[in-house]
């Protein structure tokens, strides 16, 4: 989980989960009518999280971000859904 606000440095969470090769994950953020951020991974809570309030009048932007190092195989994007919670 990497999270930021009003410019600040980025906060990098591990969440404690690890996804085996050849496998499905669903992960979802979910933000509510508050800001308040909660994430979950194949519809649970993670180990880990980190709490996360976006400011009041913030705008949200949902994107997908893939970074890895060394041999990174195959990674496939099946689905992505927004919209208001």
């Amino acid at each position: 989980i990497a999270t930021a606000l009003n410019n600040s440095a980025m906060t990098e969470t591990a969440c404690g989960e690890t996804v085996a090769d050849d496998t499905y994950v669903k992960l979802a953020v979910y933000v509510s009518s508050a800001g308040v951020v909660t994430y979950k991974i194949d519809d649970a809570a993670p180990t880990t999280t980190a709490a996360f309030t976006f400011d009041s009048g913030d705008y949200v932007t949902p994107f997908f971000s893939f970074l890895a190092a060394g041999d990174a195989g195959v990674l496939t994007l099946r689905e992505l859904e927004h919209g208001r919670q």
